[in-house]
């Protein structure tokens, strides 16, 4: 079950962008004890053939207070934030820098660091999981995008797995990974 990283592996960070660290400093100013992750689309452009231009960041909280952070950040980014969009509204409202606010799912991988940044194996399950974000990336980009991430950066097997279980897609990424990359699983037998 443990085993140590290759040489070359990482632990994986991203440089938040400035909008991205207004809006965390300014939820975590309002709700100081709420629990929230952020994700910035133009993440996935340390994985992505085609780059993405335009960010949306992407705002997971606690379901139940949810309507409290999008009243607070409507007041504060008027025109920009949209509170659990369909594809459709998230389309026809797009804008650059929109906030998305979605539920954070029970036992999402939490960063050990600064708790309100996302852990890569999140973010690789959230790209099969979130209608949102499968929209914004070719399915056919999938398997180059976990071999890229299992070959730069350090990735908790019984993590990743546990979330997509969580998120009803453990299945589909295992299937995904065995069948179509060359990651050799370490956890699964």
């Amino acid at each position: 079950m443990y085993c140590f990283p290759e040489k070359k592996a990482k632990p994986y960070e991203h440089e938040y962008s400035e909008f991205a660290v207004e809006v965390a400093s300014f939820v975590q100013a309002q709700y100081p004890l709420l629990d929230f992750s952020i994700m910035e689309l133009i993440q996935l452009n340390d994985f992505v053939n085609h780059q993405i231009a335009h960010n949306t960041v992407f705002v997971s909280v606690e379901a139940d207070v949810m309507q409290f952070v999008f009243d607070s950040l409507r007041e504060r980014f008027f025109g920009k934030v949209l509170v659990n969009p369909t594809l459709e509204v998230y389309h026809q409202y797009w804008s650059d820098n929109m906030i998305v606010i979605n539920r954070l799912r029970t036992e999402a991988p939490k960063n050990h660091v600064t708790s309100w940044h996302i852990r890569l194996e999140k973010l690789l399950v959230d790209i099969v999981a979130d209608s949102l974000l499968s929209d914004s990336i070719s399915e056919s980009e999938y398997p180059n995008i976990y071999e890229d991430a299992f070959s730069m950066y350090m990735i908790d097997e019984s993590c990743l797995f546990r979330y997509a279980s969580r998120r009803t897609i453990y299945n589909r990424i295992k299937a995904m990974i065995l069948e179509k990359t060359n990651i050799k699983l370490r956890t699964l037998r």
